[in-house]
């Protein structure tokens, strides 16, 4: 068989006479593997740009909240995350201001009353902070228009006197039972009727209700810091 005669004969012809191997493929069809393999890579470019836009990869996400990352891990606190919730209280006071000792020992019930009571008489837009220090206290109530600011390092405890702790009576939905008739012990840290209420410290990063009450507030924000409320 004459090879180099074959290389001039149609494709369809090569393959008919049996010379497959021996025959070349035409110039249209390069053309059209590079035309597929081009409309391929266009395609490809088109669904990658669509679905950067669309979803928000968390590498894409980093640089773009630089700044925001920045400010919570090295300045160590999460109080710009609630950024616009509330205005910047305008009387700030420390519970050392009235007497308060965190050793863990003294009983700063009366120490919390004073601060309270004082920053109601001012009108409201004030905050109340409470240093590293494992401060002992008994029940105390809250004020609208009020944040409780526990710095790092503070932890707030329950005192075991029950003598600091005031008898209420029971709530219509539930009580002390039918052995146990009567009143019931109020809470910790309690409200009622209040707006605008924030509790919240250093590095927030866990939140708990247990030893929080609050009625009839149309506006409380509750988060909870490492700090502690024991």
């Amino acid at each position: 068989m004459d090879i180099a005669a074959d290389h001039h004969k149609p494709l369809f012809l090569s393959i008919f006479s049996g010379s497959l191997f021996a025959a070349r493929p035409p110039p249209w069809y390069l053309l059209l593997l590079l035309f597929t393999i081009l409309a391929l890579f266009t395609v490809q470019t088109a669904n990658r740009s669509s679905s950067s836009s669309s979803f928000n990869f968390p590498f894409m996400s980093i640089p773009q909240n630089h700044d925001r990352l920045h400010s919570v891990t090295h300045d160590k606190s999460c109080a710009d995350f609630f950024s616009g919730v509330g205005a910047v209280r305008s009387t700030v006071v420390s519970i050392t201001d009235f007497g308060g000792v965190g050793d863990g020992i003294t009983s700063n019930t009366a120490a919390f009353h004073r601060a309270i009571r004082y920053l109601e008489e001012r009108g409201g837009e004030s905050q109340l902070n409470i240093p590293s220090g494992r401060w002992l206290t008994g029940s105390f109530n809250l004020t609208s228009n009020f944040t409780l600011f526990l710095q790092q390092g503070a932890v707030i405890l329950g005192s075991q006197d029950q003598n600091e702790w005031p008898i209420i009576e029971p709530l219509p939905s539930y009580g002390r039972g039918r052995e146990r008739l009567g009143g019931r012990h109020i809470s910790l840290i309690h409200g009622d009727g209040l707006t605008n209420v924030i509790i919240t410290g250093w590095q927030m990063c866990y939140i708990s209700f247990s030893a929080i009450t609050y009625h009839h507030c149309n506006w409380t924000l509750n988060t909870q810091s490492n700090s502690s409320l024991l």
